[in-house]
């Protein structure tokens, strides 16, 4: 098997590995080493990539990958500054003046699948998608540039290339490109080079330069000829690493007579790709300052760029999608993946997030669909397996409640909790159930059951833990004023409402509570409700564990309600103490805010939604922040995105906004839209979701690789010396060591994906980390040690 090795031995290797082909081709061979030996000579940089342990099927062994396709490597040239290829490829002037003849590629190619190319060469079977235009006539000059993006976070043996391109859509004989590529030339690493393929059989490389993640790289294909010459015999090839200087240049390379009238402002171009994650985890790269010129070199302002997915049954579907304007083109690829579908007999209309449980799997709600078409409660594997495991309204009268939309949460004792906010004993005010997690589900408090519902009724929000044990939620409505509770649960469902919205005049004390509640580390409860407060726009308010509430903030405070107004999410305690929220209104745009808010009630606006052009980053937050191992915060919009379907985002703690998936990317939205649901990062590492749409239309459940590395969990998150603790992690059999902060515990593993200890004597507050035979894994958030 070929690894990375110099051209100059590369073809006296792969010679003697095609021992078994007709003699006719083993002197074909040799006649080529004797004749390229000289001219490959003065080159030091690698070979291209080799096709690797996942080539096609039909690509022989020993070829390697170009930008072109699978080559016989006696038919990729790397030319030496200084040397050029003369009359359509066939003669290489060295950079001394003296010349030799260069034999045709005695070979075939092959496509990135693998089909064999004897006549010209085929695009469409290898380029993923692009962004071009065509013209009557024919192009003189073309230049981009873009950065080069993050290291992929997974290995396996890919190669990634990105290229603006020039070729001619009759005949294609000769493409101009200057490339960036992914483990090409530079194993496991970025580097650039300028290609020209394929005049006399040959693809043909200027030596290449190691780029880094974050360099600026511009690319230029212009003609050398004069203006107004339609179809010029030379072309100058160049890529620059702007950031550092470095610079590679294909010097008068042949045109064979080609008219360039195919202007590639971007391309995306991939071999042995495997899973998603093995693309650069930002999502998508956007060539910028595009600049087309027609052949007198006047610059056309608005070409018309158009994008081409050319990904349509490829396996694994990585989001594809892409937009352009005048002078820019951005190709998505993201790590993207949609893992099931609904089609209604499963659930339909998963309006929930997803929690993980200590066996490793997802756990969320739909809200119809099922056996009764009223909701389901189902269980998928991180890879996608989808199992229903129990369906609503299975009782007479759906006494074991209908329509659940909250998020379950996972207790201490390892059943999941939530409610539906219809259903119940008492009619169509909802409950709070428990499910184990092979499906067995109990009934554990019907709303409404108290004269005039003062105990509540339509909780649309999920439940969480406290410290204490105890369970805490919202309901909607009902209770003391009839607009809505905070109420405590008992694992074993005794329930005692501890506050009644709308108790101040006005409701200034807020209404209607849609969220769920957090727990922060000064052990109080933070939520939001959807409206009422000073300004009638909803709140953020506390509650400490036995009811008392402080309403900290109230929306719509500023002029034009600049600070957000209707936040109907939960809020999130990120790792600097403060609280993170999201609101469906308002803002500088009216579509929606990231805020900020201290424990004691301050609030910052971080980010108005609708800041592009068309909303492409997104309007309309319904769902809360997750804060990831990274420290960012991830969340989901409903709306706007670069196809009105919705967004994924990720956002700073002070404010930077990046869309990373935008919803709607495939034909007929497959791939999810309009989410409404918040994230969950799974202990593998990679972020995970509900969206409606779907291969159905009913709604989808996706996940998303941000390139981030697995850890691990606990359950609970405090604790004092002798409490027991779950941990939840990947891969964990064969743990060595579990420890507290330094401290070393005793601890068993229950399976791969669960280890149970104890707190140790002795340990304090700080991280748990998990040894591994594949390295050490570190909690997500520190275990609080009173």
């Amino acid at each position: 098997m070929l690894h990375r090795i110099q051209l100059k031995t590369n073809i006296r290797t792969v010679a003697e590995d095609f021992s078994t082909l007709p003699s006719t081709c083993t002197v074909l061979v040799t006649v080529a080493v004797l004749c390229f030996l000289p001219f490959l000579a003065p080159t030091t940089a690698h070979a291209q990539a080799p096709a690797g342990p996942n080539r096609p099927m039909g690509v022989p062994d020993g070829y390697v990958i170009t930008p072109s396709g699978y080559f016989h490597p006696s038919c990729v040239r790397q030319l030496a500054e200084g040397e050029t290829l003369l009359e359509g490829g066939r003669v290489l002037r060295h950079a001394d003046g003296t010349t030799e003849s260069v034999p045709a590629c005695a070979y075939p190619r092959y496509t990135a699948h693998g089909e064999i190319l004897n006549g010209p060469l085929t695009i469409s079977h290898s380029y993923i998608e692009y962004a071009s235009v065509t013209t009557s006539t024919s192009y003189g000059e073309l230049t981009a540039t873009w950065t080069v993006p993050p290291a992929p976070t997974s290995n396996d043996g890919q190669t990634v290339y990105f290229f603006p391109g020039l070729e001619d859509s009759h005949d294609v004989v000769s493409i101009l490109q200057p490339v960036l590529g992914w483990n090409a030339d530079f194993a496991g690493a970025w580097g650039v080079a300028s290609w020209n393929c394929c005049p006399n059989g040959i693809t043909t490389e200027s030596s290449p330069v190691s780029v880094s993640s974050g360099d600026e790289i511009k690319g230029t294909i212009r003609d050398t000829c004069s203006a107004v010459t339609l179809s010029c015999s030379t072309w100058n090839v160049i890529t620059e690493d702007v950031s550092t200087g470095g610079s590679t240049t294909l010097s008068h390379t042949p045109s064979e007579g080609q008219t360039f009238n195919w202007a590639f402002a971007g391309a995306l171009e991939v071999y042995n790709l495997v899973q998603c994650s093995d693309y650069p985890p930002n999502g998508a790269l956007t060539f910028s300052d595009v600049a087309l010129y027609d052949y007198n070199f006047d610059r056309i302002s608005n070409p018309g760029w158009s994008i081409t997915n050319d990904a349509s049954g490829l396996t694994p579907q990585c989001g594809y999608g892409g937009q352009v304007a005048a002078t820019q083109a951005t190709l998505d690829y993201s790590s993207f993946i949609t893992l099931a579908s609904f089609d209604g007999t499963d659930g339909s209309y998963p309006d929930a997030g997803l929690v993980q449980a200590t066996n490793g799997d997802l756990y969320g709600t739909t809200l119809n669909g099922g056996a009764s078409s009223v909701g389901t409660v189902f269980e998928i594997t991180p890879s996608g397996t989808l199992t229903t495991l129990y369906s609503f309204c299975s009782q007479g009268g759906c006494m074991d409640g209908e329509i659940p939309e909250a998020v379950l949460v996972q207790a201490t004792n390892g059943d999941l909790y939530g409610t539906t906010h219809g259903g119940g004993a008492n009619g169509n005010y909802g409950t709070v159930f428990k499910i184990t997690p092979s499906g067995a589900l109990t009934t554990l408090y019907s709303f409404c059951s108290q004269s005039g519902c003062t105990d509540g009724e339509w909780p649309f929000a999920g439940l969480v833990q406290a410290t204490n044990g105890d369970l805490y939620g919202t309901t909607y409505a009902g209770g003391a004023n009839g607009y809505g509770t905070v109420f405590r649960i008992t694992p074993s469902g005794t329930l005692t409402t501890i506050h009644s919205f709308c108790s101040q005049s006005g409701c200034t004390d807020g209404s209607s509570p849609y969220a769920e509640l957090v727990q922060a580390t000064n052990g109080d409860l933070y939520g939001t409700t959807g409206i009422g407060g000073a300004n009638g726009d909803g709140t953020v308010f506390k509650i400490t564990p036995s009811g008392t509430l402080t309403t900290l903030h109230s929306f719509c405070s500023q002029s034009g309600c600049t600070d957000g107004e209707n936040p109907v999410a939960g809020l999130v305690q990120a790792n600097n103490g403060n609280l993170y929220g999201t609101t469906l209104a308002g803002g500088a745009y009216g579509d929606g805010t990231v805020f900020k808010i201290t424990l004691s009630g301050t609030l910052t606006t971080l980010y108005n939604f609708c800041s592009q052009s068309g909303c492409t980053d997104g309007e309309e937050p319904f769902a809360g922040l997750v804060q990831a191992t990274n420290g960012d915060l991830y969340g989901t919009t409903s709306a706007g995105g670069a196809h009105s379907g919705g967004t994924v985002f990720k956002i700073t703690p002070s404010g930077t906004l990046t869309t990373l998936y935008n919803f709607c990317s495939q034909s007929g939205c497959k791939d999810g839209a309009y989410p409404v649901a918040g994230l969950v990062q799974a202990t593998n590492g990679d972020l995970y979701g509900t969206a409606g749409g779907g291969a159905y239309g009913l709604g989808a459940v996706f996940s998303l690789s941000v390139g981030l590395g697995p850890f691990v969990e606990t359950l609970p998150t405090s604790g004092s010396a002798g409490a027991s603790v779950e941990i939840l992690g990947t891969n964990l059999t064969g743990a060595t060591s579990v420890s507290f902060n330094g401290t070393e515990a005793v601890f068993e593993v229950v399976s791969s994906s669960e280890i149970t200890t104890t707190v140790p004597t002795g340990a304090t507050t700080g991280t748990v980390q998990v040894v591994t035979p594949n390295g050490t894994l570190s909690s997500n958030v520190p275990f609080r040690v009173p």
